[in-house]
């Protein structure tokens, strides 16, 4: 789909770290660095899947239902002008609530045969830690998954922030599937949607067991 995209593709150049403990700084403490974000290009793979964040106004006469439009990163990504390669691919444009075994086994195909191995997804937020437990087991891939409460388009979406964290993320994190919601990265296993608040926070029993290991500490 490289042809469909309007921004010119450039190349990415990590900035001034002298040393790798300094890189290491730039992640969280419980998420290492992984041994590619010292190299001086990155490349990343944008997999639209649907979700809120790709939603638009509807375009049928009389209609009050939103419809999906483009994805929602090649507007964020033509408003930043990235310093860095992608290209992106559609896999479909549905809810996450719609979403069915056989829709994860066409995005794992996706992100398991892809040369790539930095894939930001963006997807609907009700499943994405099911689609993320699906992706676990594919090996040397860095993928994240994010996406908004409120759609791009809307002014008061949180897509720009949601997906330059994801973004950001990426440089640092080590292989693994990872959530990025809520100004958090998360690894998939550690963090459920709330859905009260519809932030992503800690599981109940991640919460319980950083609050003992505190505890023991003290």
């Amino acid at each position: 789909m490289r042809g469909s995209i309007k921004i010119s593709i450039r190349k990415w150049r990590i900035g001034e770290v002298e040393t790798r403990e300094s890189a290491k700084l730039l992640c969280a403490g419980s998420i290492p660095a992984c041994a590619s974000c010292y190299t001086k290009f990155m490349k990343i793979l944008f997999v639209q899947s649907g979700g809120t964040i790709d939603k638009d106004y509807p375009t049928k006469v009389k209609s009050y239902a939103f419809e999906f439009g483009d994805p929602a990163f090649l507007s964020i990504l033509e408003k930043a002008d990235p310093n860095f390669e992608f290209e992106s691919v559609c896999v479909f444009k549905k809810d996450s609530l719609d979403m069915t075994d056989e829709d994860r086994q066409k995005i794992y195909d996706i992100c398991k045969d892809t040369p790539h191995d930095k894939i930001i997804m963006t997807h609907g937020t009700d499943t994405m830690t099911t689609t993320a437990e699906k992706l676990s087991t594919i090996a040397g891939k860095t993928i994240i998954i994010t996406g908004s409460l409120i759609p791009e388009k809307f002014i008061t979406s949180d897509a720009d922030f949601n997906v330059g964290t994801a973004v950001g993320a990426i440089n640092v994190l080590s292989q693994g599937v990872y959530i990025a919601m809520s100004g958090r990265i998360y690894r998939w296993d550690t963090c459920q949607k709330d859905q009260t608040t519809g932030q992503f926070v800690e599981k109940d029993h991640y919460k319980n067991g950083v609050q003992s290991a505190i505890g023991a500490a003290l």
